[in-house]
């Protein structure tokens, strides 16, 4: 897959120390920052209400999803042993969030990236 002048190539099964993993499918690496919130995260009461200020959608990415725990939906992370109370990160999080936020960074501010190259 590539971006502009930046390249992403899939992980492989021998890939690091993910040696013989499931590579099937396009999969890239998740690059966790840091354990904190990658997004705003508000509730469908609010939105529901009207409340929201509209600089917080306008011209937005808008994801929809759970971060209940009753959902099951919640993973450990490289930072689930720093975390006092929430040792999880929801689903919503991992799959939707982290990813563009990664590949925009990757491509715009030029971050290093393990499976990233440069055409050009």
């Amino acid at each position: 897959m590539q971006l502009g002048e930046t390249i992403f190539w899939p992980l492989t099964s021998n890939f690091g120390g993910y040696q013989g993993v499931d590579a099937r499918g396009y999969q890239l690496l998740l690059d966790y920052r840091s354990p904190e919130q990658v997004a705003r995260q508000v509730s469908l009461t609010r939105v529901l209400q009207g409340s929201l200020p509209s600089n917080w959608v306008k011209d937005k990415l808008i994801l929809i999803g759970t971060t209940a725990p009753s959902a099951k939906d919640l993973f450990y992370t490289p930072y689930s042993s720093f975390e006092a109370d929430n040792h999880q990160m929801a689903g919503v999080t991992i799959s939707i969030v982290r990813p563009p936020v990664r590949l925009l960074s990757v491509v715009l501010d030029r971050r290093p990236c393990p499976g990233v190259g440069r055409s050009g």
